[in-house]
């Protein structure tokens, strides 16, 4: 009998950097009889991916199952006894498919454990609002577009108990995100001390003044370069911490939209255990909307990125974006709005509009 252990997420729990941390110690969980097919490797340095789980992910979205079962019997496990699977796609795969990797799996004598993790609403909401800021080009504030529902989630975990049954294991992110690597490891059953750590934090969220920046960016360029900026500016400050942005109204509408998921998640798996909760918000904790930056630090990141970028001048909407970006922040940065129409100048030297501009800036530096 094989041991395959098939992690799919749920999102925004740390999957990004469980899967560098797999990848990047693939060949000790190998000495330990664990099988981590290292199908992207460039998650060992940090980078983001979907998991070596994602051919698993493509095999059932085209209802290939003769491909998925080339996939566990051969790919997946090598020659070892127990493997392990990780992508947070998996968690949408539709029932029929869950039916048939169960199949599949009971056919070729593999026994699943599937592993998931869960975090509090009012937090995935708020962490689903930025990554939508960082790669989606989302420019509106948080809470003012689409409701809060938790139901999503809750399906998930539905269709896999009504396969799997008892082999779903369901771990409270917000209890062990802190030691998520040792939880993984228990869940599966192998020794993390003897593994290493190089990058904890992958895929980090953005601080407040980050994402009001950002999403005022998208705005100006309509989501064309979101992801371009947000990868420059978490490069240059990897290890910011983001804190969470708290407003009674959003909290009170989470609470109510949300309570029937979360209560039937804790009925199903946190009885006796910590329980997950609808919203983490401490009233006597520092004050939470503060960020650990400016967003004179912010616009700065960008206008280097700006400057950086080697897009040409015929490339869709770049010197519209840095000329009306100058524009936006000619009352609070002269300096970096002339820096910008510069550039613009540069790569369009014979644009009217930008050759007033910029001719207004120095005259109102050279005033100061």
């Amino acid at each position: 009998m094989k041991n395959l252990y098939l992690h799919v997420g749920l999102s925004k729990t740390g999957s990004s950097a469980l899967q560098s941390w797999l990848s990047l110690n693939a060949s000790v969980l190998a000495r330990q009889g664990y099988y981590y097919a290292d199908l992207v490797p460039s998650a060992k340095e940090g980078k983001i991916t979907a998991g070596n789980g994602v051919a698993l992910f493509n095999a059932c979205k085209s209802e290939d199952f003769v491909e998925v079962e080339r996939l566990i019997a051969d790919v997946y496990f090598g020659s070892y006894k127990k493997a392990i699977i990780s992508s947070e796609a998996l968690q949408n795969i539709p029932l029929e498919s869950i039916s048939k990797i169960k199949e599949i799996c009971d056919r070729n004598k593999v026994k699943v454990t599937v592993l998931a993790y869960v975090r509090s609403a009012y937090e995935l909401f708020y962490s689903n609002y930025l990554q939508g800021v960082k790669r989606h080009g989302f420019d509106y504030k948080f809470g003012q577009k689409g409701g809060f529902s938790y139901s999503m989630q809750t399906k998930f975990l539905k269709n896999y108990l009504s396969v799997f049954k008892e082999s779903l294991i369901v771990n409270n992110y917000d209890f062990v995100k802190n030691d998520i690597f040792i939880s993984f490891a228990n869940s599966c059953g192998f020794n993390s001390k003897l593994t290493s750590i190089k990058n904890k934090t992958v895929n980090r969220s953005l601080t407040h003044n980050e994402a009001e920046v950002l999403r005022k960016a998208n705005a100006i360029h309509r989501g064309l370069f979101s992801a371009e900026i947000s990868n420059y500016l978490i490069d240059k400050t990897p290890e910011k911490k983001t804190v969470v942005y708290y407003r009674e109204e959003l909290i009170n509408k989470v609470i109510n939209n949300c309570i029937d998921d979360i209560s039937w998640i804790n009925e199903q798996f946190f009885i006796g255990k910590k329980s997950l909760d609808i919203c983490l918000y401490d009233k006597t904790l520092t004050p939470i909307n503060e960020s650990n930056d400016t967003v004179n630090d912010v616009y700065k990141i960008i206008v280097e990125w700006c400057l950086d970028c080697q897009k040409s001048s015929k490339e869709n909407g770049f010197v519209e974006f840095i000329r009306d970006l100058g524009v936006s922040i000619e009352k609070n940065n002269l300096d970096l709005a002339y820096v910008l129409m510069r550039k613009a100048h540069k790569l369009r030297p014979n644009g009217p509009f930008i050759k007033n501009r910029l001719a207004i800036y120095e005259k109102r530096l050279n005033q100061i």
